[in-house]
């Protein structure tokens, strides 16, 4: 099932196929989630209380390029990661398989069956990452796709200015830049073990503190599904405010049993071009004191 995260305030969701990966954030272990699933969706930084994400139109030329580097512990261990990629199309018609709304801080999202807008997908040529511990070239296939990127080092510590250029095809050659973020440790609530569920009360606000700086936004992101539709909420606070609190009204549509939740933190950077609503993304897992990912199951009650 896709998770719908909201995209740029001028174009519509991506479309699923961009989004696939994120379906394994509701069969995986808990600390086995694929964290490409936060920026592959790949949220804008709308304008607005707490940095909080937006909906958009229906139509348009839409651009993504994420980078993830995560290093959390599992069975014991470290286990480093990063993981990179990137989509270009011009979608045309309407979207309406999700209903969305602005809860506070959160983008509130029902997805069901519906349309999808059509997809055309673009090329921009070989897309390039510098800046963090080694280089990155992600190239389109002959149907202007592009596969990601991956590894078993962490691309980044936190603080480097990640830069991302393209060479221009059917889409024009475009540069940004953003600072990567760091490492965060959240301090409450307890995360749960790695066989265990976060208890998430729908009829009380859910609050969360982190310790660390970094620059750019604490993403808490919960799902739910029924037989016929997912619910997710994606709520977005300022890195620096160590603390975030989810209002009760964002989990008033979940049903009641399990689900799925991922903290993460992010900082994205738009890429100025004509026509195009191009944006650069870089996350990594948020951490308990443990150093385990804070991703996995949530128990919704």
């Amino acid at each position: 099932m896709p998770l719908a995260l909201a995209l740029a305030t001028t174009v519509a969701a991506v479309p699923s196929s961009f989004l696939a990966c994120s379906s394994d954030s509701q069969t995986a272990a808990p600390d086995a989630v694929d964290a490409g699933a936060r920026a592959e969706a790949g949220t804008d930084d709308a304008a607005g209380s707490s940095d909080a994400p937006s909906g958009g139109g229906d139509s348009g030329n839409v651009g993504r390029v994420f980078a993830v580097s995560d290093s959390t512990t599992v069975d014991g261990g470290v286990r480093a990661t990063h993981r990179a990629g990137a989509f270009f199309a011009r979608l045309t018609g309407p979207a309406t398989t999700t209903k969305a709304k602005t809860v506070g801080p959160c983008l509130v999202e029902t997805i069901g069956s519906g349309d999808e807008p059509t997809e055309t997908a673009l090329s921009a040529g070989t897309v390039r990452i510098t800046g963090g511990s080694k280089a990155i070239n992600i190239v389109p296939a002959s149907d202007k796709t592009y596969e990601p990127v991956s590894g078993a080092t962490p691309l980044w510590s936190g603080g480097e200015t990640l830069e991302v250029s393209a060479q221009g095809q059917d889409v024009p050659a475009f540069a940004t830049s953003l600072v990567a973020p760091s490492k965060l440790t959240v301090t409450a609530p307890a995360l749960p073990a790695a066989a265990g569920s976060l208890a998430v009360t729908r009829s009380a606000p859910f609050t969360a503190t982190w310790a660390g700086v970094s620059t750019g936004s604490v993403v808490l992101y919960f799902e739910a599904a029924t037989g016929s539709n997912a619910f997710t909420a994606t709520c977005t606070f300022p890195a620096a405010d160590t603390t975030a609190s989810v209002p009760a009204a964002a989990f008033a549509e979940f049903p009641a049993g399990e689900g799925t939740f991922d903290f993460y933190v992010r900082q994205s950077a738009p890429a100025a071009t004509d026509g195009w609503s191009i944006l650069f993304t870089a996350s990594r897992a948020l951490v308990g004191p443990d150093g385990m990912g804070a991703t996995g199951y949530a128990t919704f009650k």
